[in-house]
């Protein structure tokens, strides 16, 4: 075959499929032809082209040795799973959350240790249960632990935990690590009582029952108030090993103007703070007295109790305490 007949089918290889193929159609045509054949078919013409180009360079008249070299084959390349990694810096407390110490520092008369926590990526942030902490020791460089005395979680900053330890005990310069021994789980809930009384001092006749959902239920076992406060007497059954409850009263008077009198606890439980470790299987709260009367009968009366139910399960986890500059 001369160079003017190897040029000539060449061309014809070349121009072989792109002049057979159909007219341009619209991207969501159906009949649109699948792209992935026609990256095969281009890979084979480009392929045999270079093949009859380097035939062609090649050519002499020097004999040519057919033997064809050796070819070695790169290993398959594999993309790593991430679904079930965490970020940098976060170690694991379980399968799907890890936490990372962000701050420490004296906080009143608390050493506050910060932590953030994270879930892997096949985890929905937005629907997942925020991580509400546990059971806190603080391991020294010397090995010995020190438990914590308490624990802070901000509603308002889910999956962001505290734990307090003293520190007279617990320098900063000598906490390696944190070791959490047991999972807190939080479920708040709320029920509502309307109250049978017209006037105060009124007393609740029997206990009462709520229900709470999931098998959990709040008894008040008693309810008394007055003109100048109250107190309830309440405790948990169902699953819950204990719980923070709290209590408001309001009551609204005859000529109701929007604006009824409502008791607090007297020690009142900050909604946006929670602290696991006071969780409790029951309780007593004793309240404040409502604003004046003003002399009407007593139109209707609610008790609205707010529940946060802590489950708890083992855990083993140890974080390390990373070193902060000042």
């Amino acid at each position: 075959m001369t160079d003017q007949e190897r040029s000539k089918a060449l061309a014809e290889l070349l121009a072989t499929p792109l002049s057979d193929a159909p007219e341009p159609r619209e991207k969501d045509d159906p009949r649109t032809p699948r792209p992935a054949p026609w990256g095969m078919i281009v890979a084979l013409v480009i392929g045999a082209a270079v093949v009859l180009i380097g035939f062609a360079l090649g050519r002499s008249d020097e004999p040519v040795d057919d033997t064809a070299p050796a070819t070695t084959l790169a290993p398959p390349t594999t993309t790593a799973d991430l679904s079930d990694t965490f970020p940098p810096g976060f170690t694991p407390v379980d399968d799907a959350v890890a936490v990372r110490v962000e701050r420490i520092g004296e906080s009143g008369d608390d050493l506050a240790v910060t932590m953030s926590s994270a879930v892997t990526r096949r985890v929905d942030a937005e629907a997942s249960t925020p991580f509400t902490g546990g059971r806190w020791a603080a391991v020294l460089r010397d090995g010995s632990t020190v438990a914590a005395r308490g624990q802070v979680v901000d509603p308002a900053t889910p999956g962001v935990v505290t734990a307090l330890f003293d520190p007279a005990a617990v320098a900063i310069e000598d906490l390696v690590a944190l070791r959490l021994s047991e999972r807190w789980f939080n479920q708040g809930t709320n029920a509502t009582q309307e109250l049978e009384l017209s006037a105060l001092p009124w007393a609740m006749p029997e206990p009462t029952l709520l229900d709470l959902g999931d098998g959990n239920q709040l008894i008040v076992e008693s309810l008394e108030l007055s003109e100048t406060g109250g107190v309830a007497e309440w405790s948990l059954v169902g699953g819950a090993a204990a719980g923070v409850v709290s209590l408001e009263i309001a009551i609204e008077e005859g000529s109701f103007d929007g604006q009824p009198r409502v008791m607090i606890p007297i020690d009142r439980i900050d909604r946006f703070f929670f602290d696991p470790q006071t969780a409790a299987p029951e309780g007593r709260i004793e309240l404040s007295g409502p604003t004046a009367a003003d002399g009407t009968a007593i139109a209707r009366a609610f008790a609205f109790w707010s529940v946060r139910l802590t489950v708890t399960a083992p855990a083993a986890a140890e974080i390390p305490v990373p070193s902060f500059e000042s």
